[in-house]
């Protein structure tokens, strides 16, 4: 799985960059092998602060349902939390080439075990996010919470039911594969 790492608008935490950049290429190989149906896609990992990970998410579902990004705020309810209190979040990238996005907030993922719960979950979800008809649900809600293509009641539910699933999966993994994950770090 190609993974690229970064920072966006955030200075110093060079010591987190550096852990993160141990610790992804091991994380993405345990969550490969337990779930062993594919490569994981091409993913961005990016350390930011609490309000460059409202703004990245925010341009990104813009992106990806083809609006401006003052119309995507609705959107941001995908997130788990408020970005002040989220440590991390992952969503597909816009375009043709696909991939994901992963933002992790360095304020709240101040301790190694954070950081690598937070990685691990995330990558997890980069899996969901690559089995067939993911991409498509997602872009169906941003679309649905934007105005572009409303939803009827019963597909919002069952969207929101998968959702749900998924989180409750990925919780599942991390705490299988965080001893693991400790022990090669």
């Amino acid at each position: 799985m190609p993974l690229e790492t970064g920072t966006y608008r955030l200075f110093g935490r060079r010591a987190t960059l550096a852990y993160l950049n141990t610790i992804a290429p091991a994380a993405a190989r345990l969550v490969g092998e337990h779930f062993g149906r594919r490569p994981l896609a091409t993913t961005q990992i990016l350390l930011t602060t609490p309000t460059g990970l409202g703004q990245l998410f925010r341009s990104t579902q813009a992106g990806l349902a083809g609006v401006s990004e003052n119309t995507a705020d609705p959107a941001m309810r995908l997130m788990r939390a408020e970005p002040r209190q989220l440590y991390s979040t992952t969503t597909p990238r816009p375009g043709k080439a696909g991939g994901t996005l992963t933002l992790i907030n360095a304020r709240r993922n101040r301790h190694a075990r954070d950081l690598e719960e937070s990685l691990l979950y995330e990558l997890v979800a980069v899996d969901q996010l690559g089995r067939p008809k993911a991409r498509e649900r997602w872009i169906t809600v941003v679309r649905d919470l934007c105005g572009v293509a409303p939803q009827p009641p019963h597909v919002r539910k069952a969207l929101e039911k998968d959702f749900a699933a998924a989180d409750k999966e990925a919780a599942r993994v991390v705490e299988a594969l965080a001893p693991r994950l400790r022990d090669a770090a």
